[in-house]
């Protein structure tokens, strides 16, 4: 379970002498579990001990360097989350920015797709389910209302003032790279279009798309949807406005007429 090395060593030195001693009532201690539970630890008596905040932590330093494999990720993951614990625990634990860049770098470069397993995945969803954000139902202070409606008056128009920024170089060299190899096709009617793999192009020229990107999905604002049949999908749950003269079309393939999923509630 955990390899042999020095600091294995040293942190069973430190559980060893938390073990044997008396702490003063006064003094803020943590249990702490010797085989963590990850790990197949259990909650017995045996199995924890009381340390200091600072011995605390150390151990979680040590942990990741006297483990390998999916229990190495598991400690990582684990040390990763003290550090990003409350204010007060972060008072305790003394985390500076050496400690939290070398963790943080060390968290980065060990996560891997193969991580997040379906089994994982479902854990996360039963867990945030049921629960509700944390601002929901807060309502924006009337005070807080009039700032931001001054401030939108005070710049309106400013060039640039409200544009989203322009992505990083490096996030768009990220999105570039994912997108290489790939064609790009659009369906005329609803213009809707996107990226797809190389082997997928003659089914999708079948289905009627066209190779590139088409024109640019304009936004359809209400009054302004002249000429234009709102016109929806059962089996895809697409919603979209097109030009009256491709109705009939899209009505042969399955679309029906109106928006009656825009008020769905499923």
């Amino acid at each position: 379970m955990f390899i042999e090395n020095k600091y294995t060593k040293c942190y069973f030195n430190i559980i060893h002498r938390a073990q044997s001693r008396t702490l003063d009532q006064l003094i803020y201690i943590e249990r702490h579990h010797i085989i963590p539970r990850s790990m197949g630890g259990s909650n017995d008596a045996s199995n924890l001990v009381k340390l200091t905040g600072r011995e605390h932590f150390i151990c979680h330093l040590l942990l990741p360097k006297m483990t390998n494999g999916t229990n190495r990720k598991k400690m990582i993951y684990a040390i990763w989350m003290m550090c990003r614990s409350g204010r007060d625990r972060r008072s305790i634990y003394k985390v500076t920015a050496r400690t939290y860049s070398s963790i943080k770098e060390v968290m980065r470069n060990n996560r891997t797709a193969d991580d997040f397993t379906p089994e994982w995945r479902e854990k996360i969803s039963v867990s945030k389910k049921g629960k509700s954000t944390w601002n929901r139902g807060r309502s924006v202070p009337e005070e807080q209302k009039s700032r931001q409606s001054a401030t939108r008056k005070s710049k309106n128009g400013t060039p640039g003032f409200n544009v989203r920024p322009s992505c990083r170089p490096e996030k768009a060299k990220a999105i570039s790279d994912t997108q290489k190899g790939r064609k790009w096709v659009f369906f005329p009617a609803t213009n809707k279009r996107k990226p797809i793999e190389p082997y997928e192009v003659g089914t999708y020229l079948i289905n009627g798309w066209q190779l590139g990107q088409g024109e640019r999905k304009k936004r359809i604002q209400k009054g302004i949807s002249t000429g234009l049949r709102w016109i929806h999908n059962p089996l895809t749950n697409e919603v979209t406005a097109v030009k009256i003269g491709v109705v009939d079309e899209l009505l042969s393939k399955g679309w029906q007429l109106g928006r009656k999923l825009l008020n769905h509630k499923g």
